[in-house]
């Protein structure tokens, strides 16, 4: 839970409040965060930064993005050996849900026996041509 003490400032950092307050929907996005602290700091204890938490919150979409990494977090992406930095990247970018889903769905029969880690599909699928990329590996 969180502390009477804790701020969003204090926890993720004062440039990314006002990163994410500057952008498309950003007051609904901080009150969205401030009204939900325990939250962040639950994404704190998983091993995300403010960093992470600032792309997840970027663009549209954000309130999917946020529900989806943190309930799978644990569950599914943890035990892949995905970090928050990687969770971050990925669904920065538009196609994001296409992207968790494919990785996902092929991580065990696919990537894992050809030694692909999260911070390796990350890197695959944050750019254009993401599944061109995917097909030819």
């Amino acid at each position: 839970m969180a502390s009477n003490t804790a701020t969003l400032e204090k926890l993720i950092g004062e440039d990314y409040v006002a990163e994410m307050a500057a952008t498309g929907q950003g007051e609904e996005k901080v009150a969205f965060l401030e009204a939900n602290l325990g939250l962040v700091e639950r994404l704190l204890e998983m091993g995300f930064n403010g960093y992470h938490i600032s792309n997840i919150f970027h663009g549209s979409g954000w309130r999917n993005k946020f529900e989806r990494v943190s309930s799978d977090y644990e569950s599914v992406w943890k035990p892949l050996g995905f970090t928050g930095s990687h969770l971050a990247q990925i669904v920065l970018g538009a196609g994001w849900e296409a992207k968790l889903d494919r990785i996902k769905g092929d991580y065990e029969r696919v990537w894992k026996p050809l030694g692909f880690t999260g911070s390796h599909l990350a890197q695959i699928v944050t750019n254009a041509d993401w599944e061109a990329k995917l097909k030819r590996i």
